[in-house]
Parts: C-alpha cells; structure tokens; sequence
C-alpha cells in the first residue's frame, strides 16, 4: 500500500499503538475531527519512508511532543490548525526536508514574522508555502483592521522579493 486515507475519524485513540511496519506507505491523510491521544513519533518509526502526511491538529487538546528524532522523509505536510500555536515551530524544527508546506487555521493565525523565523531557521528547503486563515469577527472594521494588520507582515522583503511568494486576501 502506497496511500492511506482515514476520513471522519472522531474519539478515536492510538494510544495503544501502531503494531504494523510499512516500508511501502508514503502519504498518509488522517481528517475529520482532531485526533486526541494522537503522537507522531510511532507514525514515523512505522513508515520511515513516508513523505506526504496530512492531519488535523488541536493543541489545545493535543499538545505537541517533541519527535524522538527528525522526521527525515517527511517532504510534505498538509495541516489543518484549530487554533495558531507555538506547536507549529516546535512541529518546523522535526521536519528539515520540508518542501511544500499546506496549513489551513481556523479562527486564528499566525503573522508573517513568525512564519518567516520558522522557515528561515528550520525549513530551509521549503519551496511552497500555502496558507489559508479564516476570521470570524463581530463587526466588518475589525476584521479589515486585523487583516490588514497581518497583511503587513507579510510585505517584508523576505517574502516578497527574497521568496517571491505573495499574499492575497478574499474576502
């Protein structure tokens, strides 16, 4: 098996454990609700040849532990954050062959500057950088205000002329 996909997972727990190796698995997507009791570690040591993964994560009830060792096949990540976290660097530092990086957040964010540190100092070979972040706020000047705000942080020359990648707002 090359590709695995779980869907609509909820209360599911994997804290007993993966008890299969796969040589042969390289993306694996696990969506629907964000999995609790979920560790990476056991992910990577059973697929060490795995290089697209693909998850929901909640650090508010999942905190994020530390790999035991850097997730070296790991060449893309696709996540879907329900809230904005310090998880997501603590996440860069395990992954140093990240090449194409998808976040999807909800309700949060996090600004350019903190994505720049990021992928300046752990993810040097990332080559693309897709980000979607949604607001829900109570009046249409707030969100504009915020979302102008963060949109400032990502005009610095890192990201537009070092990189070359842009940002665009739909609103």
């Amino acid at each position: 098996m090359i590709h695995c996909q779980f869907k609509d997972l909820s209360d599911i727990s994997w804290s007993d454990g993966l008890t299969v190796r796969s040589l042969s698995l390289r993306n694996l997507s696990v969506r629907g609700y964000s999995i609790h009791n979920f560790h990476l570690d056991p992910i990577f040591e059973y697929t060490p040849h795995l290089q697209r993964f693909a998850m929901n994560f909640d650090p508010y009830y999942f905190p994020y532990q530390d790999l035991s060792s850097d997730a070296l096949s790991i060449k893309a990540l696709d996540l879907r954050l329900d809230y904005a976290c310090d998880s997501m660097q603590d996440l860069s530092k395990d992954l140093p062959n990240l090449s194409k990086l998808i976040v999807h957040m909800d309700e949060s964010y996090i600004d350019g500057h903190e994505w720049k540190y990021s992928v300046t100092d752990y993810l040097p070979k990332l080559k693309v950088f897709w980000l979607w972040m949604t607001f829900d706020s109570s009046s249409k000047t707030d969100t504009e205000r915020i979302v102008d705000k963060l949109l400032d942080t990502f005009r610095i020359d890192f990201w537009v002329e070092e990189r070359k990648w842009f940002v665009r707002f739909a609103g």
